[in-house]
């Protein structure tokens, strides 16, 4: 019988003191590559305390936070970030983020890019991070106000096929249609149904039921820029990419219809309920088995999200799959 397992280590700016508890009522933690800022709730009671001093007295906003999950205290550290608000209430919810608040604290005063690159912007702005970027040429860039940095990051993730999210202490900006990240830390995880699935709300869908759409952009040397769809209209997913390079529409439209061509085939999509072992992090792939349908049977797909829900009924991993991965 495994027994749950947790470790919460708070760095007080405030008291510049470190404090250390092993009992919560639950943790949720939300880590995504779609979402710039992952977070954390941790439920305790109000009247917990460390070293005979109330827990509430001892911890503010902006204190650095740890927190480590596992059974039999083997732990892995699943959150590292900040405190953003201490709960008045009963029981005491804590509420975090994770390296994107510092971002948030950073302020940039309107400017004018004429040609942007996310690189040339990324080692502007964040010279003291480890940061793997792609190479994206963003064209002009115009800020009208005052935005803070992490606001910035995530105009350009509405605005453009990109994501940017912190792991592992890197900060990535990808290409959203080439999300497998350069990592030695990456995983392959395998996950059997019926061994260590919980539950699945998996969808499989056949080609002829895949509604989806292709934008394909490209930004030419002057800063004009390209755009073309295919189908010209569409419902259901839109997939949009840059073509580095194109030089016209023609070539436009050449890569939009080879794109459109590798995403029109049968598909699986969803998310699946495993245990908190083995742990799994956006960015890794998972390698999922299925004897009873040969559909899902051997496919791999790069972990899009991962909610982790830890308290007294156990501790498991929402995991929503990303960018199938083809064998071979």
């Amino acid at each position: 019988m495994f027994r749950l397992s947790c470790k919460i280590v708070i760095r007080s700016n405030f008291s510049a003191k470190t404090i250390q508890f092993d009992y919560v009522n639950s943790i949720i933690i939300s880590s995504s590559t779609k979402t710039f800022t992952d977070t954390a709730k941790i439920v305790i009671p109000r009247k917990l305390s460390h070293k005979g001093v109330s827990i509430t007295e001892m911890i503010r906003r902006n204190d650095e936070i740890e927190i480590s999950l596992g059974y039999d205290m083997q732990l892995e550290k699943v959150f590292t970030g900040y405190i953003t608000k201490v709960g008045t209430g009963t029981p005491l919810i804590i509420e975090c983020e994770n390296a994107a608040w510092n971002l948030k604290q950073i302020k940039i005063a309107p400017k004018h890019y004429p040609k942007l690159s996310i690189q040339d912007f990324v080692k502007e702005w964040m010279p003291s991070y480890s940061c793997k970027v792609a190479e994206v040429d963003l064209g002009e860039v115009i800020i009208k106000e005052e935005s803070s940095l992490a606001t910035v990051f995530e105009y350009f993730m509405k605005n453009y096929p990109l994501s940017f999210f912190f792991r592992d202490g890197v900060f990535y900006g990808v290409l959203t249609s080439a999300m497998t990240l350069s990592n030695e830390a990456v995983k392959t995880i395998k996950f059997k149904m019926g061994y260590n699935v919980i539950s699945d709300n998996l969808v499989y869908t056949l080609e002829e039921d895949v509604k989806i759409q292709i934008v394909a952009k490209a930004i030419l040397a002057d800063n004009t820029k390209l755009e073309y769809k295919v189908p010209a209209t569409g419902e259901g997913e839109i997939r949009t990419f840059f073509k580095p390079g194109a030089k016209s529409i023609e070539e436009l439209k050449a890569f939009a219809d080879e794109m459109l061509a590798t995403y029109k085939v049968d598909k699986m999509s969803g998310d699946f309920t495993a245990f908190g072992i083995p742990y799994v992090r956006k960015g890794d792939i998972v390698h999922l088995f299925d004897e009873k349908f040969q559909e899902r049977n051997d496919k791999k797909f790069v972990v899009e999200s991962v909610e982790y829900n830890f308290g007294v009924a156990g501790y498991r991993q929402k995991i929503n799959l990303g960018y199938e991965l083809k064998n071979g």
